[in-house]
Parts: structure tokens; sequence; C-alpha cells
């Protein structure tokens, strides 16, 4: 029993140090490499809490390398525009001057029912009120509104 208790408080801070390494993200602001990465890591490192019979170093290598290969991706990505495309995809304008962009909700697979949830949670009530709505690569909604004299043109016809 003392045994597991040792490799769990081991395990537990190399997958500290390791997150820590990767940066501080929440899981909904992580790239897919980044989340993919998160899973290998709690997948290794509870293989040697599974069965006594793997050593603990087992686990730590696969750990580093996952970690290194996710640093040089993301040092890479930072000097390549295209590989930061590939890795990350690109944001996608889904309400341009007030009018929805169907084809690009198709394209994110999204109804205009999740769209305008998203919209609400930026307390947007009305699509005719965006001049711009973009999802970003990290899946989070920003929204450009129109300024306050076109709304106030449109009060008034």
């Amino acid at each position: 029993m003392a045994v597991l208790l040792i490799r769990a408080v081991l395990l537990y801070a190399a997958v500290i140090f390791i997150i820590r390494l990767m940066g501080k993200r929440q899981i909904g602001e992580m790239q897919p490499s980044e989340l993919v990465i998160t899973i290998l890591i709690s997948e290794v490192a509870s293989l040697p809490l599974q069965d006594k019979g793997i050593p603990v170093l087992y686990a730590a290598v696969p750990l580093v390398v996952f970690v290194s290969f996710e640093i040089i991706l993301s040092a890479l990505s930072l000097k390549s525009s295209k590989l930061r495309t590939l890795m990350q995809g690109h944001e996608v304008i889904v309400i341009r001057n007030g009018k929805i962009d169907i084809d690009a909700l198709r394209t994110l697979r999204m109804t205009v029912d999740d769209l305008e949830g998203a919209l609400r949670q930026k307390d947007v009530f009305d699509v005719k009120q965006v001049s711009y709505a973009i999802f970003e690569t990290n899946g989070k909604l920003s929204v450009l509104l129109k300024d306050d004299e076109t709304k106030k043109e449109k009060k008034k016809k």
C-alpha cells in the first residue's frame, strides 16, 4: 500500500509539473493538439498506478516525450503560419453586418440556436446589433457590435 501511495504522489507531481510546462489554460481554451497531449498524459500516468509491475520510469519517459513534442510544435507554430493553421485551424466569421452566415455555421457543425445562445452569453439578444461575430480557433465567440449611430438611425426608421 505504501508503494502505491508513493507511486501516486510521484506521478501526480510529475503530471502537475508537465502540465505547468505546457502553459496555463483551461480545457475550453486548449487547442486540439494540447487537448490530445493532455489526454495522453493522463492515460500514460495512470498505467503504473493500475499495474504495479510497470515501473514509474516507464511512464516518465513518454510523458517527457509528449511534452517535449508539444513544446517543439508550439515553438514551430509561432514561426510558421502554415503550421499554425494546420495545427490550430483558423477563425470563422459567422455574422456579417447583422446577417448570419449559414454556410459558416455548417462548417462549424453549429445550429442557429447554438449561435444565438453564444450571443446571449455575450449579452447580445438581437443579431442585427452585430457587425461581426467570429468563432476563434479556441472555440470562443468574439462579437463586434455596430456603433451607436447605426443603431439610432435604425430606430428612427
